[in-house]
């Protein structure tokens, strides 16, 4: 009788056991139509993963970001010192709706889609996008950056896991052809 308890109790362990050796179904999600062909959108975010991020494989969501309201920005950034208040409400206003990215031409970058992340979320989300990616680090996702003239804020967030992420504001200034990060300031941390 012991020997069919413990029959049974493997069985069943072994059957809530890791899923991650099942085959990941979330194949071949083509991109959408990139919405926003202004070179200077994919210089700033290329120039943001360049100068704060460094991952082997950089995944990042096509479909652009919401930005949160300017009275929330005014208290996180009060510490912040080349943030106006008049080019953060605009900043929020330009955020308003979604856009789709156009590709990076910098190979270290590669867009996936919201379809993808929701398919993969699925299907036990973190252990099917380490199955899928494995020398990702988590993907990023970016608001539409609000660019006046020759400066540009934009809002991104990294997401590497249940209780690993974070979010930061990013302001750039153009010198040239060339976006240059002036400040960087922290939104929020998990």
């Amino acid at each position: 009788m012991r020997l069919v308890h413990y029959f049974l109790i493997l069985t069943l362990c072994y059957a809530c056991g890791d899923k991650s050796s099942e085959p990941i179904s979330c194949h071949a999600f083509d991109l959408e139509e990139p919405t926003v062909t202004d070179g200077n959108v994919t210089k700033i975010l290329t120039t943001v993963l360049d100068t704060y991020e460094d991952q082997i494989v950089t995944n990042v969501i096509q479909e652009s970001i919401a930005t949160i309201d300017s009275d929330s920005y005014q208290n996180i950034l009060s510490g912040c010192n080349n943030f106006e208040l008049s080019d953060l409400t605009a900043y929020v206003a330009n955020g308003d709706y979604s856009v789709q990215f156009e590709e990076f031409t910098d190979e270290s970058y590669s867009l996936i889609t919201r379809a993808e992340i929701d398919c993969l979320f699925e299907e036990n989300f973190w252990i099917a996008y380490y199955d899928k990616y494995p020398d990702s680090g988590g993907y990023y996702s970016f608001t539409i950056p609000h660019i006046v003239e020759n400066s540009a804020i934009i809002e991104y967030q990294m997401i590497c896991g249940g209780l690993c992420a974070y979010g930061y504001i990013v302001y750039l200034e153009k010198l040239d052809d060339t976006w240059i990060p002036q400040e960087r300031c922290l939104l929020w941390i998990s």
